[in-house]
């Protein structure tokens, strides 16, 4: 079917590539050598956090549902 929102359908496409990288893996500690994969938890990362923050709040596209989705599959939101 038509796309209306890509923003959204590309999001939901990497949340499927992240799944698949943890039902593999057990984890969602993907390694830089994924690059896109790698890149898009990164901006995950970074949307959560702005988020979180008052002042760049207006600057994220996080959702309480992605974060919430993010969580089920245990994403890591502070990487060691």
């Amino acid at each position: 079917g038509f796309v209306w929102d890509t923003h959204v359908a590309a999001w939901e496409e990497n949340f499927a590539k992240m799944v698949e990288f943890w039902e593999a893996n057990g984890n969602c500690c993907v390694p830089m050598k994924q690059k896109e994969l790698s890149a898009w938890a990164k901006r995950q990362r970074r949307h959560h956090k702005h988020y979180h923050d008052v002042e760049k709040k207006h600057l994220s596209t996080m959702t309480e549902d992605r974060i919430r989705r993010l969580d089920e599959i245990g994403f890591e939101w502070q990487p060691t």
